[in-house]
C-alpha cells in the first residue's frame, strides 16, 4: 500500500499514467466513431495506433515536455509564457511526425500520399486534441510545482518556528533558573544559623530541582505527579524556614477506574507557591495557610492562600510572568491562568483545556 501511495507522490509516474489514459481514452473513441475499418484492418493493425501513440507520447513527454516545463518555470520574466506557446507547438508538431511516420511503418502504408492523407485529416479534426493534451499534461505539471513549492516553503517556515520556539525556550529558562536559585538560595541562607540539617536536607533538595529545571528541554512535558514531587521538594525547602508559620493542605479529585493523561510544563506550579508564600506573609501575624488542589478529572490546579489580600491595582511579578509565558509557550490559548481575591483568599487558577 505505501509502495502504491509513492507512484502518487512521483511527478513522472503521475504523467506516465496520465499519458495511459489518453491514449485509452483516444482508442475508444476512434472505435466508438467508427475510424477504423475492420474490413480493411486486422486487430493487430489497429492496436499499433495506440501503441506508436502511447511511445512517442512519452518519448516526447520526458524529453522534451518535462525538462521544457522545468526550464521555462525558473525563468522569471513575462516573457516565459511566449515559451509556453513555442513549446506546445514544437511539441504538437514533433508529435504529429513522428507518430504518422511510425504507425505508417507498422501497417506498411507509409509513402507520400497516405502520410498527405494523414496529416490534412489531423489538422482538419484533431491537432486541437494534440493541445489539449500538452495542456492537460502541463496542467499535471504545474500542479506538482505548486504542491511541491508550498511544501518546501511549509517545511522551510516549520524549520524557522522551531528554531524561534528553541530560542523563545531557552530565554524563558534563561529568566526561570536565576529568578528561582536566588529566591531559594535566599531562604537557605537565612536558615542555616537557625539549623545547619535542615539547611543541608534544603541544599539537596535545591541540587535536585536545579537540576531538573536545567534539563528542561523545548515543548517537554511531564505528568502532573512528576510535578507535584519537584513541587514538594520546593516546599520541604520554604517548610525548613518557616516551620510552623506555614501549613500545606493538599487536595486531590480523581475519578475513580479512569487515568487521564495530564500533563504540565515542568515546575509551572513553582512559582505560583513561590509568590503565595512571599507576598502571603507580608503584613500578617498568623499561620499562613496554603491549600494545593489537583483535579485530575477537569485537569485544573488551584494554589490559593488565606494571607495578605491582593492589591487593588495588581502587579505581576517576574515569577507570574513566566508562568504566562510558559503557559502561552506550551499550549497557546488551551490554558489560562488568573490571580484574584475571593473572601479571605488569594486564588491561582490554571486551567488546561
Amino acid at each position: 500500500m505505501e509502495k502504491f501511495k509513492s507512484y502518487f507522490k512521483n511527478e513522472r509516474a503521475i504523467l506516465f499514467f496520465a499519458w495511459l489514459l489518453i491514449v485509452i481514452l483516444t482508442l475508444t473513441q476512434r472505435l466508438i466513431a467508427g475510424v477504423f475499418d475492420f474490413n480493411q484492418f486486422n486487430l493487430s493493425d489497429i492496436l499499433k495506433f495506440p501503441f506508436s501513440v502511447l511511445l512517442i507520447g512519452t518519448i516526447l513527454l520526458f524529453i522534451w515536455v518535462v525538462p521544457g516545463f522545468k526550464f521555462i518555470i525558473a525563468i522569471k520574466a513575462n516573457w516565459k509564457y511566449l515559451l509556453f506557446l513555442i513549446h506546445s507547438l514544437v511539441y504538437s508538431f514533433a508529435y504529429l511526425f513522428f507518430v504518422i511516420i511510425l504507425y505508417g511503418t507498422l501497417i506498411e502504408q507509409l509513402n507520400v500520399n497516405w502520410i498527405r492523407g494523414q496529416v490534412k485529416d489531423v489538422f482538419a479534426n484533431g491537432f486541437h486534441t494534440i493541445l489539449q493534451n500538452y495542456i492537460f499534461l502541463i496542467s499535471i505539471l504545474f500542479a506538482f510545482n505548486y504542491f511541491k513549492s508550498r511544501e518546501q516553503t511549509n517545511l522551510a517556515k516549520n524549520k524557522i518556528e522551531n528554531e524561534l520556539l528553541k530560542v523563545k525556550h531557552n530565554a524563558l529558562k534563561a529568566k526561570l533558573q536565576p529568578h528561582f536559585l536566588f529566591n531559594t538560595l535566599n531562604s537557605i541562607v537565612a536558615l542555616i544559623e537557625e539549623n545547619k540539617n535542615k539547611a543541608q536536607k534544603s541544599l539537596i533538595n535545591l541540587s535536585d530541582l536545579l537540576r531538573y529545571s536545567m534539563d528542561i528541554k523545548p515543548k517537554k512535558l511531564i505528568s502532573i505527579n512528576e510535578e507535584i514531587d519537584l513541587l514538594k521538594k520546593y516546599l520541604s525547602i520554604e517548610k525548613s524556614r518557616y516551620e510552623d508559620q506555614i501549613d500545606v493542605e493538599w487536595v486531590f479529585t480523581e475519578l475513580k477506574g479512569k487515568n487521564e493523561k495530564f500533563e504540565v510544563p515542568a515546575m509551572i506550579l513553582q512559582p505560583i507557591v513561590e509568590n503565595s508564600i512571599k507576598h502571603g506573609f507580608k503584613n500578617i501575624d498568623y499561620k499562613l495557610k496554603l491549600v494545593i488542589e489537583i483535579n485530575l478529572i477537569n485537569k485544573s490546579v488551584r494554589i490559593k492562600n488565606n494571607g495578605q489580600s491582593l492589591l487593588k491595582k495588581l502587579r505581576t511579578n517576574t515569577g507570574l510572568q513566566l508562568v504566562k509565558q510558559r503557559l502561552e509557550y506550551h499550549f497557546e490559548d488551551n490554558a489560562q491562568f488568573k490571580i484574584y481575591q475571593k473572601d479571605n483568599w488569594v486564588i491561582n487558577d490554571i486551567n488546561f483545556t
